[in-house]
């Protein structure tokens, strides 16, 4: 009898132990999804309850899971393909002004749908954490306002300026802007220029995009504050938690607050069964090697312009490894006989193939950590945002090679595809970058959710993980107070100084004179 006594005790104690979490999942991205999806199913296996708001339905019902559904999901047309693959977003301020754009217009399609509209004003309804994707939607800042809950954010690409900022940490000087390719070995040159992209950055956030998420804010949740919205510029520094995807193998060393956690890697699972004609391709390349080619979700090798494609074609009939491609067409002309072509690819479990010997990859932010996970070296094509921040800092590492996509020709990709087989370089690198990678003090995913059951256990009493630093302004952060004043001081007593002892000299001069006039 007590074996049974002590189960239900050990079930009831876990059922106290539940929390109800509100995740906002406003951006549709597959490849976003396909990663963020993680902590809401480690949740629910923790036996918290979940409500999603998201454009993907779960693929089977959970009791403790509700779906906000955004429906019709966002369409990307109002950004081409051709803009990418004429390489329009390849500058620092067009990268800047396409997220911005992306999340604008992405965030106020959520906003219109039915499903989030009654949702925001429902008056039933209370949650002990708030986790928002922190993908440029700031505008849904204000639901942690709302459910007066503490507010988790999920940095989805990695590290950026603003998130350290708002946080109370500025560090122009040695770490560079986060559309930049440097390093933290800036020349004087490079640290001007990070000096005034981050000023630029800076000002057009605040005043440009801030502002427009802010009136979107102040137009859908009038009625949920009374017309009275809170500043989300003020939300964003009363972030109780940031989770940044990134990791100290990948990046140069830099400082960090302690509400903020890595965790890079959570999306990586055990290998799965593959396919069985994919499985039969990978096992077919065992002397040569296979190389996988893949854009990506938001970027497909069928919208690829015509040279470009052709190219790809004609290089992979040069070579003696075999190609598995992921090719939004069941066929593709003149296809030569070593390479393989299908709609999708279950791409962690095609990289942990021992034959896979070199990854193809435009360099998304989940692709490129699956790759060093599974130590396969990388030839990346950088298109747009951070692609070509994660490219460099690959090369920088010695395990990749960056090919600009205006540049591609059958010559020069042939020679960087070459380069990297033949080379045992490349694959040592990464080996020994993979073995960092994979060691971590404490699981992710664990990570994750120890900071997430953190703030819901200490919902209104947690610690304050951040510096006053947050809630001054920039000129006291840097002394220019102090500086000012003590410049004015100096003057000040320069300028009394000189002034007494002018006095005092034509007092002397003047009694001098006097002596001189009556002897």
């Amino acid at each position: 009898m007590k074996l049974p006594i002590l189960l239900i005790i050990i079930h009831l104690s876990s059922l106290a132990c539940t929390f109800k979490i509100l995740y906002l999942v406003p951006f549709p991205a597959p490849s976003h999804w396909y990663w963020l999806k993680n902590f809401s199913e480690e949740l629910l296996k923790r036996g918290h309850y979940v409500t999603a708001v998201t454009s993907y339905r779960r693929p089977q019902p959970h009791p403790n899971y509700t779906e906000i559904i955004i429906h019709p999901p966002y369409n990307f047309s109002d950004f081409p393909a051709s803009d990418f693959f004429s390489m329009k977003f390849n500058t620092v301020v067009n990268n800047l002004f396409l997220t911005w754009d992306v999340g604008l217009s992405s965030t106020e399609h959520a906003f219109k749908d039915k499903n989030v509209a009654e949702f925001i004003n429902k008056t039933d309804l209370a949650f002990d954490v708030v986790i928002l994707e922190q993908f440029f939607h700031d505008s849904w800042l204000p639901f942690a306002k709302k459910f007066d809950a503490p507010l988790l954010t999920i940095a989805t690409l990695g590290h950026a300026d603003y998130l350290d900022n708002a946080m109370g940490l500025i560090t122009p000087s040695y770490v560079p802007h986060h559309v930049l390719t440097f390093t933290d070995n800036m020349s004087f040159y490079e640290r001007c220029i990070n000096l005034f992209w981050r000023l630029t950055d800076a000002f057009l956030r605040k005043y440009y995009y801030m502002a427009k998420m802010q009136e979107m804010a102040d137009k859908y949740f009038r009625n949920a504050f009374n017309g009275s919205v809170p500043s989300i510029l003020e939300i964003e520094k009363n972030i109780s938690f940031r989770i940044i995807n990134s990791h100290h193998s990948l990046s140069f060393a830099r400082p960090r607050m302690p509400a903020l956690t890595y965790i890079a890697g959570i999306h990586i699972k055990p290998v799965q069964v593959l396919p069985a004609d994919v499985q039969d391709f990978l096992d077919s390349g065992s002397e040569f090697g296979v190389i996988y080619f893949s854009f990506g979700s938001c970027i497909r090798s069928v919208d690829l312009p015509e040279e470009k494609l052709l190219a790809f074609i004609e290089t992979f009939r040069l070579l003696k490894q075999k190609v598995l491609w992921k090719f939004e067409n069941d066929t593709l002309p003149n296809l030569p006989p070593n390479v393989f072509i299908r709609k999708w690819l279950p791409q962690n479990d095609v990289l942990a193939h021992p034959n896979v010997k070199l990854f193809l990859t435009h360099g998304g932010i989940f692709g490129t950590q699956e790759s060093i996970y599974w130590s396969v070296p990388m030839l990346f094509i950088p298109i747009y945002s951070d692609q070509f921040r994660n490219a460099k800092r690959c090369v920088d590492a010695g395990f990749a090679e960056i090919i600009s996509f205006q540049e591609l020709s059958v010559q020069n990709l042939h020679e960087k595809l070459n380069m990297i087989l033949d080379q045992n370089s490349y694959s040592n690198r990464i080996n020994l970058v993979s073995q960092q990678f994979r060691d971590n003090l404490v699981d992710p995913m664990e990570e994750s959710m120890y900071w997430i059951e953190f703030l819901a256990r200490h919902k209104h009493h947690y610690p304050i993980f951040k510096p006053h630093s947050t809630h001054v302004p920039w000129y006291t952060y840097f002394y220019l107070d102090i500086i000012f004043f003590a410049i004015i001081t100096l003057y000040i007593t320069f300028a009394l100084t000189k002034y007494g002892l002018k006095k005092i000299w034509q007092s002397f001069d003047t009694e001098k004179n006097i002596k001189q006039k009556f002897n």
